[in-house]
């Protein structure tokens, strides 16, 4: 019955033809598969969210109407339910039926355009940054709405979209363009409202340097260029900003007489913010990441032994754990039905009418 999630099939890597993409967001999860074209599977639905505290789904405006799973129809289910949807453009507006992808978006939103090199090919951001940051509003709405309805009592439908949520994401580049006009591109490692805050070249490779505002002296003694300390204009972090290519080349001649390890160990004796640009491998083996101890290890029913990455956050009373790989497709249906109150004799018969797809469940070892 279908094939579940196209990320799924996103690779390779694959691991006993297992996605490492899907894998990467989707542990702690089960998973049931319906057939949702046909109304019995429409009515299976319904079972768990009657019960449910939370419906979320990320189809284009209108296709959850259609299907009788869309909020009007629901809250008549469970007056209660908070139901959550991510769409790619919102529900109004000249893209609304139009499919959205991250690069798209990226591309719409200016992202691309700031990031790539000046005169250069376009250059995406290539963390899922528009996918990630759109599930994270959707889901902080949604505990905002969670708790109005510990309060009040009463359910609502929360949406966001990838546009919305990344144009938000925008910040300072947005506060720029609101109070301007207009926007630096080509921006690279380059942040346009602080100077120095960016990569510079040293004699092997790069290293990066991020100042605040009252660091400038650490900053000169560190490269040692006292003098440098109390110029009028230097000191000023607006001046160092609107003199942005000076400043640049002045800094830069410097950096490119020691290597990057050297000013690592001096940027570290002055205190002053720095870092190398690490590959994602070299990233995994850093000792402040591998500190948080974030790569766990677990097993996946088809896979086998797999590596994940655990939640980033900390709390003292539920701190919360890896429990479930990343689900086969269907590996959970029956259970999930069972504990929505659907009979053993009724869900063997959704099965032989192939309205669900229910997968046996084996211990994961």
């Amino acid at each position: 019955m279908g094939t579940g999630d196209p990320v799924r099939l996103s690779g390779p890597p694959f691991q006993n033809g297992e996605s490492a993409y899907f894998f990467s967001v989707n542990h702690n999860k089960k998973s049931i598969c319906v057939d949702l074209k046909q109304k019995a599977g429409i009515d299976v639905v319904h079972r768990p969210v009657a019960r449910a505290d939370v419906f979320m789904e990320n189809f284009r405006p209108g296709v959850m109407d259609r299907l009788g799973l869309g909020y009007e129809a629901l809250k008549k289910i469970n007056p209660e339910l908070i139901h959550g949807s991510l769409t790619a453009f919102g529900r109004k507006g000249p893209y609304k039926d139009k499919p959205g992808f991250e690069l798209i978006i990226q591309s719409l939103t200016g992202l691309v355009d700031v990031t790539s090199p000046p005169g250069g090919p376009p250059a995406k951001i290539q963390v899922q940054m528009v996918d990630l940051t759109a599930g994270m509003v959707l889901a902080y709405a949604t505990l905002a709405a969670l708790y109005h309805r510990q309060v009040s009592g009463k359910g609502q439908r929360v949406e966001t979209s990838l546009l919305e949520s990344t144009i938000v994401m925008l910040a300072n580049l947005a506060g720029i363009f609101l109070m301007s006009g207009k926007v630096l591109t080509g921006l690279g490692s380059r942040n346009p409202q602080a100077m120095p805050s960016q990569s510079f070249k040293t004699k092997d490779s790069y290293v990066s340097v991020v100042l605040s505002s009252d660091h400038w002296g650490r900053f000169c003694n560190a490269l040692g260029q006292t003098e440098w300390i109390d110029h009028p204009g230097f000191k000023e972090p607006s001046y160092r900003v609107t003199h942005y290519g000076e400043m640049e080349t002045m800094i830069q001649s410097v950096a490119t007489t020691k290597n990057t390890a050297e000013w690592l160990e001096i940027f570290e004796n002055h205190e002053v913010a720095a870092a190398p640009i690490n590959t994602v491998e070299q990233a995994f083996e850093d000792p402040g990441i591998l500190a948080t101890g974030m790569v766990k290890s677990m097993n996946h029913p088809i896979a086998g032994e797999i590596r994940l990455l655990d939640k980033p956050w900390h709390m003292s009373e539920t701190p919360g754990e890896l429990k479930l790989p990343p689900p086969p497709l269907g590996w959970h249906t029956s259970e999930v039905l069972t504990a929505a109150g659907v009979e053993a004799e009724e869900i063997d018969s959704l099965k032989k009418a192939s309205v669900i797809d229910g997968k046996k469940k084996v211990p994961v070892l």
